[in-house]
């Protein structure tokens, strides 16, 4: 143990050097607060630059897919520390891209109002029940652990995703404190997956099935352990935490992983009419579709939220049905005022201050060797993988010497 902890020691003392290159990064309001920004679309013209490469991962066939995404920033802008937002297009997970109109519209939107937005895909795709034909308007999923495996997928991209946003930050001026997350439909169930989900609540079906099955043109599907939701090692030093979260007709299996009033705020908007992911408790697809779990939409989210004493904004849409498009100016208007609320506060999180002292010290950096190696409920887990690592302590070090407040 003194061999490694030498080892550490050592680790830590060559960081230091790096660390104090980023200790004038102040943990506060962001500092391009003002003048209408964040609320209002004060740079008309944006830039986009399309199908840009973050990662490959296998899908459901075991296949290696690459995704990319899509970034757009605002014209004549100079601020150097801009929130950034990330957005993902519904489909059912299979179907779907960066190109939905809607998802167009809340970048460019955002972009203009000062944000660097970005639209990433996900790995879509899962083994249905018939493959050669299926019954209804929407494939059904072979089984409920399918459907669940599915999503989970989704959420291993959305976490990675945030993580690769902000390792771009010197990039594309981006303040790392302010990184919002949204969706609709299944962009939603994946926003939320990523902002509220953690480790320790991966479903059971992510482990390793000990059966697969053939589809109808022959190809034998293995269903092996999936991983970590968040990997913690992807991105040394840098979390998958967002600042707060914009969710349009989303659901979640489990409201129990939103857990309390330092999780990240979340604006709600749904249709109590919506015949897809209902805005209460039940299956998706009116129930057409028994292999999927039952779901809770954006009702009793924001109820969960509420009760936890959240900052949560809940709108239900009276006879509106899974189409968000004949609402989305009331959407942008809401969502990005909620946001400027967030972004332009005095109060910030500052979790790489351990000790709560108000300040990032020696202090600490020893609390987190104090806990090093715990494993779950960790009081000094700074990027909320579930443990204390060396990913915890460069996130420290990145900060060293900074005031919160």
């Amino acid at each position: 143990h003194m061999k490694y902890l030498n080892r550490l020691l050592t680790l830590l003392t060559l960081s230091l050097t790096v660390s104090l290159i980023f200790s004038s990064y102040t943990i506060a309001q962001n500092s391009c607060c003002g003048g209408g920004r964040y609320s209002t679309p004060i740079y008309p013209t944006t830039v986009v630059d399309e199908n840009i490469f973050y990662r490959s991962a296998y899908d459901y066939l075991g296949n290696v897919v690459d995704l990319s995404f899509d970034v757009y920033r605002p014209v004549g802008d100079n601020c150097t520390a801009r929130p950034a937002a990330i957005f993902y297009y519904g489909g059912g997970f299979y179907q779907g891209d960066t190109s939905e109109d809607y998802i167009v519209m809340l970048c460019d939107t955002l972009a203009q109002m000062g944000y660097v937005t970005f639209a990433f895909e996900y790995r879509e795709g899962f083994a249905t029940e018939d493959f050669a034909g299926f019954q209804g308007p929407y494939p059904t999923c072979y089984d409920t652990e399918e459907a669940e495996r599915t999503v989970y997928r989704c959420i291993q991209d959305g976490k990675e995703a945030v993580k690769h946003v902000k390792s771009m930050a010197s990039i594309y001026d981006i303040d790392t404190n302010y990184v919002f997350i949204g969706g609709a439909s299944a962009g939603g169930f994946i926003s939320m997956g990523v902002a509220y989900m953690d480790n320790y609540e991966r479903p059971v079906s992510t482990y390793d099935i000990n059966y697969a099955w053939y589809l109808f043109d022959g190809i034998l599907i293995d269903r092996p352990d999936m991983g970590l939701l968040d990997d913690p090692f992807s991105y040394p030093g840098i979390s998958s935490n967002v600042a707060g979260v914009l969710d349009l007709v989303g659901a979640v299996q489990d409201t129990s992983i939103i857990e309390g009033p330092n999780d990240p705020p979340i604006i709600i908007y749904h249709g109590n009419a919506d015949d897809i992911v209902a805005y209460n408790y039940d299956y998706p697809y009116g129930g057409q579709l028994n292999s999927y779990p039952m779901l809770y939409g954006g009702e009793p989210i924001a109820q969960r939220a509420n009760n936890l004493g959240m900052n949560v904004q809940f709108t239900l849409f009276d006879g509106a049905d899974h189409d968000i498009s004949p609402y989305m100016s009331e959407i942008i208007l809401g969502s990005t005022l909620f946001f400027e609320q967030i972004i332009c506060s005095s109060v910030n999180m500052c979790p790489e201050d351990v000790n709560g002292d108000g300040s990032i010290t020696v202090q600490d950096i020893l609390s987190i060797l104090g806990e090093f190696g715990c494993i779950n409920f960790c009081e000094n887990d700074v990027n909320n993988d579930e443990y204390v690592t060396v990913a915890d302590l460069l996130m420290v070090l990145s900060l060293f010497g900074s005031i919160c407040g």
